[in-house]
């Protein structure tokens, strides 16, 4: 019967209860394509370790939902390749929920494993601190594998690896390894398209990359050419979304959403002094809609030439974001002369509880030719923006018809006017 099914959930199971089917019939679950593990006890690892060479396993599985696994750790016990290429190919959907000791996510041998993977969707994992580690295990995950901690299940079998040492190689080079040829598995996360991550309290890195320069290595390159969408709602210690060394990936974006993330300070984390690089700020040609909400220390929204880019941007939200003074920043330090940045589709422009000082940097102007609506509410610093938009850098908005500072509302015709007359003129 299992070598048939296609869609399985173990409830409230004991301990190792999936690796005794796979140890009795190592590719009786080839077939599976969903499979649900809720509630179990004494899962430290959803897959254990391995030998060497191990046939494939889940090879057809494409969802792969994980739900109050309070002792669950890691999805497998191989934190050097001890699974087969082809195990995991197809998983397009990644769910996982209400866990306590999960700290990796995605370990730097499943990113490999993981070629198909489209969707990631993770809630109240407590002590979360990375997504995707695209680096080596940290010392307390190496601790983890290394000491058993009483578990025979959780020490990592090192028989047929000669000179091992204590400090692993990075995960693309490690004992063995060598250039597949399947060109596919060396372009890590090229398929991923969605990502929604929620009150994760401890998340610190969505993409932990220690060494920026090993993502341009011949062995393998981070391709984030699919990646649509990203919401992100309650991680307190997230600093940044992106780090600087994949930013140059993500001009399929489409929807940013981030939320109640009282430490993020910027979108694409700042180029390292290790890099030794000179790389233009990102640009996201296919961004139609970003909200930014509840980040007090946020600082940086767009640079001037991530402004230039946003041609398909429709809709923008910033609220309770107490430290940024400019939507549109000079981080580059330039120089500009009269230079008009014109977002052509954008019809929603929100600012709420913002000390915002100015829409963008001094000799910069904005022409929003398709603004239906735009509304200044608390806190901000332009408080005569109704009287002279172009002193806080809109230059135009022709198809503005509601225009909202505070509490005072201009509809219609009186909105459409502000930048033919004066319109304290059309007031009295």
């Amino acid at each position: 019967m299992l070598q048939t099914t296609e869609d399985l959930t173990l409830y409230c199971l004991g301990d190792g209860f999936l690796n005794s089917i796979i140890d009795v019939h190592q590719e009786s679950l080839n077939r599976l394509k969903i499979l649900k593990v809720i509630a179990c006890v004494n899962y430290y690892f959803l897959v254990d370790k391995r030998p060497l060479n191990a046939p494939i396993i889940l090879g057809a599985l494409e969802e792969l939902h994980l739900s109050l696994m309070n002792d669950l750790q890691y999805i497998c016990l191989v934190p050097y390749g001890f699974v087969s290429t082809y195990s995991f190919k197809k998983l397009r959907i990644l769910k996982a929920e209400h866990y306590r000791l999960f700290i990796t996510l995605v370990t730097p041998p499943l990113v490999q494993r993981f070629p198909s993977l489209e969707e990631v969707h993770v809630e109240w994992c407590n002590e979360l601190r990375q997504i995707f580690s695209l680096e080596n295990f940290t010392e307390e995950e190496q601790g983890i594998f290394s000491s058993g901690s009483g578990h025979s299940n959780r020490s990592v079998c090192n028989e047929g690896m000669p000179g091992r040492s204590n400090h692993p190689s990075p995960f693309w080079s490690f004992p063995g390894s060598r250039k597949s040829e399947d060109e596919g598995r060396d372009i890590l996360l090229s398929k991923l398209r969605k990502i929604n991550l929620d009150t994760l309290h401890k998340l610190q890195h969505i993409w932990n990359v220690i060494d920026p320069l090993s993502l341009t290595n011949h062995h393998r390159q981070v391709r984030l050419d699919n990646l649509t969408i990203i919401e992100i709602r309650h991680c307190g210690e997230l600093k940044s979304v992106f780090p600087f060394s994949i930013s140059q990936e993500l001009r399929q974006m489409e929807v940013l959403r981030v939320v109640e993330c009282p430490n993020l300070e910027i979108i694409v984390s700042k180029a390292s002094k290790e890099m030794h690089v000179v790389q233009d700020p990102p640009t996201f040609p296919r961004l139609r809609v970003v909200h930014v909400e509840h980040c007090p220390k946020f600082t940086n929204l767009f640079s001037v030439i991530t402004a230039q880019s946003l041609l398909q941007l429709k809709e923008l939200k910033v609220s309770e974001v107490y430290r940024l003074e400019e939507l549109i920043s000079n981080e580059e330090n330039k120089k500009y002369g009269d230079l008009k940045i014109v977002l052509p589709k954008l019809k929603q422009l929100h600012i709420s509880k913002v000390h915002i000082k100015r829409l963008c940097p001094n000799a910069v102007t904005i022409d929003l030719p398709s603004l239906e609506e735009l509304v200044l509410k608390r806190r901000h610093s332009m408080k005569d923006f109704a009287i002279d938009a172009s002193k806080y850098g809109l230059e135009s908005a022709p198809a503005l018809i509601k225009l909202q500072i505070d509490e005072q509302i201009l509809n219609g015709t009186l909105a459409q006017q502000i930048f033919r007359v004066k319109v304290r003129d059309i007031l009295n």
